[in-house]
């Protein structure tokens, strides 16, 4: 190992661990030779292709950028195809001090010989190198390529690979077209079409796919009277009608990304088909990991699997080879709001104290000790031959989100217990925080909610929200606050501005969508319309203004492609005679007869 590897070494270990220990174990794979030219400068020839000059590859590089002048002054954001020994990204650094630079180079062994010839110490700390397309992170639309067209040669399938990666993304220009999945029934309805809603407002392009028109039916298989292993059965194929439902929508729609919520009926075999065609998915799992535990089968089957729980949580999952990352639930500030309710409207849904969810079997049991306290509970699933029926409204039946959204304006104390289905009163080690903790503070509510392990780094206890431990703690609290209606507006105007900054459905999404697009496996799906495929043609002419100019004829047609595009399609955009015709018009002539001769000879 020569001092210059070694130097050179030191400083890439710096940037990048992982490459400078492949480096080390970098081997041959073709012949190369290094020379030394007149200028003392080495420079290197791979197979029959020689990578720099043989005389003064330093002038041939400042020349090499002087063609790229254009290009540079577009963006600052260069990507160069190609390493070589360098000498050509010392000068576009030269020429453009200030831009950001990311190399493209496959060949491990080429890039160990020119850390070896050469002191590239300052380079490597100004450049990002990317020697494997896994490493791609994604670019936005303002960035530009650069060619170095001897080490493209050298591999041109791993170059024509990532300039199509970076093209597409390029063509998302900040908006994605995103299906939005969610169940056929349950609580967690309403938080899919939050989700749904806040892409749109985030500029997105979005395809609900509403699922909740077959909840009748699915719901009725449950009152057929057959066995119980009949039912499942029939349970399982009607998942499968309505996976079969979702996947016809994603065609229809063909979008960039699918993301699916809380049991979406998306079968195994459909998440594989969606792969195949190279659609990302992401699942938010928005439910409890130990009522529900269908997270095992399913979050390797999708590319991005966000939870609201930590702990060992995020390992087990990547134990099972999926791909989790914490994202806790939040409000929506269009649909939870402060109201002005009319007098008709407070008596109705006002109370002292309010409760609003179902009928879970630690709220069952903890609410009795609340019956003397002026309760009023809404919701299902309760029991009806309980003490509790004098406090449950409406006779037990489910209330709409915009009757919640009334409760939580016109509530005193908003109380707020997290479901479990093993306790007799909150969860002893609970630690996800759900929605209701976001949306009454997003109504201007103030609520009382038990100790959650989460909860103090999205809401400060004390001044954004009051916790209670157990009963007779909340006992206290309820009759402290009641006497102190400022000190209940005050926590309840500081929750209500940390929700409206920090935990809305468009900052959930907008960081759900970050880690997607940062993500090295992120990348369109292939279908793309013939249009799509013309502007990555046209991005791909580059310095050939002749063949640019041609392609955004059609570009700009108002006229539909119709089917994939081909060279009898660019062909039929030709008018022969009209003019005399271009060198890129003559060359696909020339092909479509080639193609029109071809078949002609198979029908033969």
């Amino acid at each position: 190992m020569s001092d210059i590897f070694r130097r050179n070494l030191s400083i890439l270990r710096q940037a990048n661990m992982r490459l400078s220990a492949r480096l080390l174990f970098a081997e041959k794979s073709r012949d190369v030779e290094v020379m030394e030219t007149p200028t003392g400068k080495p420079t290197i020839r791979v197979g029959d292709i020689l990578l720099h000059s043989r005389f003064d590859p330093e002038k041939e590089a400042e020349g090499w950028v002087l063609s790229q002048r254009d290009k540079l002054s577009v963006s600052r954001d260069v990507i160069i195809f190609g390493f070589g020994l360098g000498y050509h990204v010392e000068a576009v650094l030269q020429e453009a001090k200030d831009v950001k630079v990311t190399v493209f180079e496959p060949d491990l062994y080429l890039l160990r010989q020119a850390l070896s010839l050469r002191d590239l110490g300052d380079l490597l700390l100004k450049i990002k190198l990317v020697t494997d397309l896994s490493e791609l992170t994604f670019k936005g639309e303002d960035f530009v390529i650069l060619k170095h067209m001897p080490s493209v040669s050298l591999n041109r399938e791993f170059y024509e690979k990532a300039e199509r990666k970076l093209l597409r993304r390029r063509r998302l220009k900040g908006t994605l077209r995103i299906s939005v999945a969610g169940p056929i029934y349950g609580g967690s309805l309403p938080v899919t079409e939050y989700v749904a809603d806040a892409l749109r407002n985030m500029g997105h392009s979005v395809q609900y796919i509403d699922c909740s028109p077959m909840s009748g039916a699915f719901r009725h298989i449950e009152k057929i009277g057959v066995q119980a292993h009949l039912k499942r059965e029939l349970q399982r194929r009607f998942v499968e009608f309505a996976s079969g439902y979702v996947l016809a929508n994603i065609e229809e729609f063909r979008p960039d990304l699918l993301i699916a919520l809380a049991q979406a009926p998306i079968t195994g075999d459909a998440l594989k088909k969606i792969r195949d065609v190279g659609l990302r998915s992401a699942f938010w799992f928005v439910e409890n990991r130990y009522h529900m535990d269908y997270w095992k089968e399913y979050s390797p089957l999708y590319d991005y699997f966000f939870v609201i729980q930590k702990d060992g949580f995020l390992e087990e999952i990547k134990k099972l080879g999926g791909n989790p990352y914490y994202l806790p639930l939040c409000a929506s500030p269009a649909h939870h709001r402060p109201l002005n309710l009319t007098e008709k409207e407070l008596k109705e849904y006002g109370a002292d104290i309010s409760f609003v969810g179902a009928g879970y079997k630690n709220r069952r049991n903890f609410f009795l000790s609340l019956i003397d306290m002026g309760l009023k509970i809404w919701g299902d699933e309760w029991d009806m031959t309980s003490p509790l029926s004098a406090c449950i409204q409406r006779g037990g039946k489910r209330v709409s989100p915009d009757e919640i959204v009334k409760i939580f304006n016109a509530s005193k104390i908003n109380l707020n217990l997290h479901s479990s289905s093993v306790h007799d009163g909150p969860e002893p080690e609970g630690d996800f925080v759900n929605p209701r903790t976001f949306e009454i503070p997003a109504c201007g509510g103030f609520q009382l909610v038990d100790e959650r392990r989460l909860l103090p780094e999205l809401l400060k206890p004390g001044e954004e929200v009051v916790c209670y431990r157990g009963a007779d703690d909340l006992r206290s609290l309820i009759n402290y606050y009641l006497r102190h209606p400022d000190e209940r507006r005050e926590i309840a105007m500081n929750g209500y501005r940390r929700v409206l900054r920090d935990h809305t459905y468009e900052k959930r999404l907008g960081e759900m969508l970050e880690v997607i697009l940062a993500s090295p496996r992120f990348d369109l799906p292939a279908w793309g319309s013939p249009k799509d495929r013309i502007e990555e043609l046209i991005e791909r002419a580059g310095d050939l203004p002749e063949l640019r100019d041609f392609l955004q004829r059609f570009s700009d047609s108002e006229q539909p492609l119709d089917g994939e595009l081909s060279i009898d399609i660019l062909a039929s955009g030709i008018n022969v005679g009209e003019r005399e015709l271009c060198e890129t018009e003559k060359i696909i002539l020339l092909l479509d007869q080639m193609r029109k001769q071809y078949l002609r000879t198979e029908v033969v």
